[in-house]
């Protein structure tokens, strides 16, 4: 039997393939990153908004400062007036009845009230400081006279009459602006003298026969009395024009006008002008 070589086992060859799979990493270390990461950007965010912004304040407690460069203004030191110097007053004492006389003759203007004031018989005083009032007191009555000082300014005065006294007045003075204003009570007897541009006389209610004398040239002349009061009005130089309550004549000749109960009234206003009148007004209010 022939023999038949044994034939060597077949050679096996075999690729061992070693997959190598990684295991999964813990999704907790990325996330911890990420929001140590957003928070570090918002801290950022946050910390510049609050840099950045306004304050606001309640506007009721709250006070604007001044600016650096404004000066804030000191309170006026200027003394009140009248002061001392431009100021004339007297005790009332028991004084029922008293004549004053204005002898302004560098006047422009005299503004004249009665008031209630208290214990003072009268307080006097100049508009300004361009003049300076003077006093002379007798037992028969008061003289003011207004002195210039030379400083600029309206020389005049203001005067107010204790109303409590039955005054007679004097303005001999010739201005350019008289005011009497005697509402408040205390008219006996007025007189104005030396002529002006504008009078005023404003009466109170009259006690008897009440005597006003108007003279020099007047520009313009309101008598103004309380409805009801009678007033009678001599022209001696006539007048361009007069108005009696409401009623107007144009060229006037020398006479006497009054309203309608003069006649008759107990108490009453008696006006007598001797000088030039250019207006005249008569009205009551």
């Amino acid at each position: 039997m022939p023999t038949i070589p044994r034939q060597p086992p077949p050679v096996v060859v075999a690729r061992a393939v070693i997959v190598y799979q990684e295991k999964p990493r813990k999704p907790w270390r990325l996330w911890a990153f990420t929001a140590v990461l957003v928070a570090l950007t918002i801290g950022v965010v946050l910390g510049q908004t609050v840099a950045f912004e306004p304050t606001y304040r309640s506007t009721a407690n709250a006070q604007t400062p001044a600016p650096a460069d404004v000066i804030q203004s000191l309170p006026s030191t200027a003394p009140a007036w009248p002061d001392e110097a431009h100021r004339l007053t007297a005790p009332l004492g028991t004084i029922k009845t008293r004549t004053l006389e204005v002898a302004a003759t560098s006047a422009t203007v005299l503004h004249v009230r009665s008031a209630d004031l208290g214990d003072k018989l009268f307080d006097i005083a100049t508009i300004d400081r361009s003049a300076v009032p003077k006093l002379t007191d007798t037992k028969a009555a008061a003289k003011v006279d207004l002195t210039k000082t030379g400083e600029a300014g309206t020389i005049g005065a203001e005067i107010q009459l204790n109303a409590k006294v039955a005054w007679t007045l004097k303005l001999t003075g010739g201005t350019s602006e008289q005011n009497v204003d005697m509402q408040a009570g205390g008219a006996k007897a007025i007189t104005l003298a030396g002529g002006t541009a504008h009078a005023v006389l404003q009466l109170p209610p009259p006690t008897g026969t009440v005597r006003l004398s108007v003279a020099g040239t007047i520009g313009e002349l309101s008598v103004r009395r309380k409805t009801g009061t009678a007033v009678r009005l001599k022209l001696t130089s006539g007048a361009k024009s007069a108005t009696v309550d409401g009623k107007t004549q144009g060229e006037v000749k020398p006479g006497t006008l009054s309203s309608p109960d003069y006649k008759t009234a107990k108490n009453r206003y008696d006006v007598a002008i001797s000088g030039a009148v250019s207006a005249l007004v008569a009205e009551t209010f």
